[in-house]
C-alpha cells in the first residue's frame, strides 16, 4: 500500500490477500483503495482481483455449509414432528374408519331384518284381506240362500 500511484511513493503498509478493499479511484494502472480498517493508499491494478482468494472462499463455503446443515437439522426435526403428527392422525382415522365400518355392518344387518319383517307383515296383511274377502263371500252366499228360500215359492218364476 503506497502513498501515491507509483513505485516512487512511500510504502504505507501491507494489504493481505484476504483483505477486502474498496476502490476509490483509478490512475495509470494504479488503484486508490480503502481497506476495511479505514487505511487508504495506492496498489498496482494487477494486484487486485475481483474474486476473493481461496482461503476466503473456503471460509464462506464452510459458513454456508454450517448454515445449510443447521437448516437441514431444523427441517429434519420439523419433518419428524410432522410425520409423528401424521401417524397419529392416521391411527385416529383408522380407528374412526373401523368404528364406521362396524356401525355400517350393524345398520346393514338391521336393514335386512327390517326388510324381512316388512315382507312378513305385507304377507300377513294379504292373508287377512283374503280371509275377510272369503268371509264376505260366504256371508253373502248364506244371506242369499236364506233370502231366496223365505219369501218365494218354489217353481214360481217370472215369465216374459
Amino acid at each position: 500500500l503506497r502513498s501515491g500511484p507509483g513505485t516512487q511513493y512511500k510504502i504505507l503498509g501491507k494489504v493481505s490477500a484476504e483483505d477486502h478493499v474498496t476502490i476509490v479511484q483509478t490512475r495509470d494502472g494504479w488503484r486508490q483503495v480503502q481497506t476495511d480498517r479505514g487505511r487508504e493508499g495506492w496498489i498496482p491494478a494487477g494486484y487486485l482481483v475481483d474474486t476473493p482468494p481461496a482461503s476466503v472462499r473456503l471460509e464462506r463455503a464452510e459458513a454456508e455449509l454450517a448454515d445449510a446443515r443447521a437448516a437441514l437439522d431444523t427441517s429434519r426435526e420439523e419433518a419428524g414432528r410432522r410425520i409423528a403428527r401424521l401417524e397419529s392422525d392416521s391411527k385416529a382415522l383408522r380407528r374412526s374408519s373401523e368404528e364406521i365400518a362396524a356401525r355400517d355392518a350393524d345398520q346393514k344387518t338391521r336393514i335386512t331384518r327390517l326388510q324381512e319383517a316388512n315382507r312378513e307383515l305385507q304377507t300377513a296383511l294379504r292373508w287377512r284381506e283374503w280371509l275377510v274377502g272369503a268371509g264376505i263371500l260366504v256371508v253373502g252366499m248364506i244371506t242369499g240362500a236364506l233370502l231366496r228360500g223365505s219369501g218365494r215359492k218354489r217353481g214360481s218364476r217370472v215369465r216374459l
